[in-house]
């Protein structure tokens, strides 16, 4: 779909249509699905292992106002 577009028009489309986003927990639900990254590991360098958790979504630079979006929600 966006073959052949430069980052300035990504960029460009994003800037333009940030304001029509509606945030849903349904939809964020979804994106987090198939975007969303949940990891957990165990730091086991102190003297008692520690269990510890992430989460992360990762989005190309062009799309900053997705995660402005979530951050705002």
């Amino acid at each position: 779909m966006n073959t052949g577009r430069s980052f300035e028009l990504k960029w460009a489309f994003c800037k333009e249509n940030r304001s029509k986003a509606i945030m849903t927990p349904e939809w964020l639900c979804g994106f987090s699905d198939g975007e969303g990254c949940f990891q957990f590991y165990i730091n086991d360098k102190e003297k008692s292992p520690i269990l510890r958790a992430s989460f992360s979504i990762g989005q190309n630079t062009h799309d900053v106002f997705v995660l402005e979006k979530i951050q705002e929600f």
